[in-house]
Order: structure tokens, then sequence, then C-alpha cells
């Protein structure tokens, strides 16, 4: 497997199905241990992440509306929970179409819309296919694979892990 990150803006991933079940069975377990909001929220705390406190769960809301719209599934999450405060549940999108709206707007969210790709050269493509950037992230068990890739990226910066 190999993952490509990209900081505020989305992620592509080369995944199998195999890893997609492995991410989605991950996120139900974290999402089970507080409604969907990690262990850091308790029921009455009404605090929540800076990019939310303006209310902008409805911005949040409508760019995941977009993507199941363009044809994106639902892994986790995908709705704020019903409760006091500014809340989004962490949510994970898979069949993410490269061309999908969410992917070229800022999400300022927990939202991680997943891309797959057949080859590695389509993925480094998309990529690179941003006005944003200042970032990114390669995730794999290859490290030959993962360094070809970092230098591939045009990013601010690449962290490979």
């Amino acid at each position: 497997m190999l993952t490509i990150s990209r900081l505020s803006r989305w992620s592509i991933s080369y995944y199998n199905d195999t890893a997609n079940k492995a991410m989605a069975a991950s996120m139900d377990r974290r999402r089970a241990t507080n409604g969907g909001l990690g262990e850091y929220y308790s029921e009455g705390d009404t605090r929540a992440p800076t990019w939310l406190l303006t209310g902008n769960t409805d911005k949040v809301a409508e760019l995941v509306e977009w993507a199941l719209d363009d044809g994106a599934e639902v892994l986790t999450g995908g709705r704020a929970p019903d409760r006091v405060g500014y809340f989004y549940e962490p949510t994970v999108l898979s069949r993410v179409p490269p061309a999908a709206r969410i992917l070229g707007e800022e999400i300022f969210g927990p939202v991680a819309p997943v891309v797959a790709f057949e080859d590695v050269d389509t993925m480094i493509g998309q990529a690179n296919d941003t006005d944003h950037g200042l970032v990114a992230y390669v995730y794999t068990r290859d490290l030959r694979r993962g360094l070809a890739v970092s230098e591939a990226l045009e990013s601010g910066m690449v962290g490979l892990n």
C-alpha cells in the first residue's frame, strides 16, 4: 500500500480493498470511543477544534454532500452529531472520483477523502495537479518506492513514513 496525503486539501491513496476495509474498521473503533469525537471530548464538552468554532460545520457538511453527489461513499462519520457545539464526526470518504469537487476545496474539518488509483504515475500526476500543496506525506512499507514518489511530488515539504 502506498498513500499520499496533502495537508488541508485532500488525500490520495493507492490501496487495495483489504487496506480500505482495515481503514474503515479503524475509524469505526475510534468513533465508538466517544460518539465520533475521539477521546478528548466528553459528552458535556462544548469545545471544538478552532476551524469549527465559527459554525463551519455547514460548510463541511456541504463538501461531504458534494462528494456523495460526485459518487463517493461514506466509510465512517459523515454527519454532525446531535449535540451542543460545532462538531463534525471524523469522516472517511472512499471511492472519491479524481475530479470530485471536494478535492479542490479547503475542507477545514475532519474529513479524509480517499481516491484510489491503478498506478503510481497517475496518482503522482493527480497529487501534483493542485493550487495547494504546502506539505505532502507518503506512507509505504517500500522505502525505495517511497523515496521515488517523494522526489516526484511537487510540494513545499514531503514527509516519508
